[in-house]
């Protein structure tokens, strides 16, 4: 068996998204000292990619918030009984807690997602997530994760402050 690896799913596509969804995927693959897999939902056309993300010993799954952001979710059948069957450690990042609730529980149930990092205040974790789901922990996380080379750009329009 391979070494331990961390599948990354989100939802990228050709289109023009917030920087902060790819800087965000992109410093998993910076900080995590596991071999990534990164599996962006848009590319997803057969079960093949399935049948090659299972010769890997894959132990956790993190499912980023960009799957979530409309209903139904980027999130495909194959892709529901693939993370429903694994048995890695499953991670979710949530943003819009307010949005499709219902589908989010029943996904956090079905997939056995254990650990939720959220927007939210923690004072809110057990009301929203807790009391509603499975998850075992959840955990307050800032949007917009920025790079080193955002802030290089950044730097090039600065302007002096008189």
């Amino acid at each position: 068996m391979s070494k331990d690896q961390t599948l990354i799913i989100y939802h990228g596509g050709f289109t023009r998204n917030a920087s902060t969804i790819s800087e965000h995927v992109k410093s998993f693959v910076t900080f995590i000292d596991t071999p990534i897999i990164l599996l962006d939902t848009a590319f997803i056309f057969s079960n093949k990619y399935f049948e090659e993300i299972e010769k890997h010993n894959i132990t956790n799954i993190i499912l980023h918030y960009s799957l979530f952001g409309y209903a139904p979710f980027r999130i495909t059948q194959e892709l529901v009984k693939f993370i429903t069957n694994s048995n890695a450690n499953k991670i979710a990042f949530f943003q819009d807690e307010y949005v499709n609730c219902t589908e989010k529980y029943e996904l956090i149930n079905k997939f056995k997602i254990k650990h939720i990092f959220t927007l939210l205040e923690e004072k809110y974790h057990k009301e929203v997530y807790l009391d509603n789901t499975n998850c075992k922990s959840v955990f307050s996380t800032l949007t917009g994760y920025v790079d080193d080379n955002l802030i290089k750009l950044a730097k090039k329009y600065k302007k002096k402050y008189e």
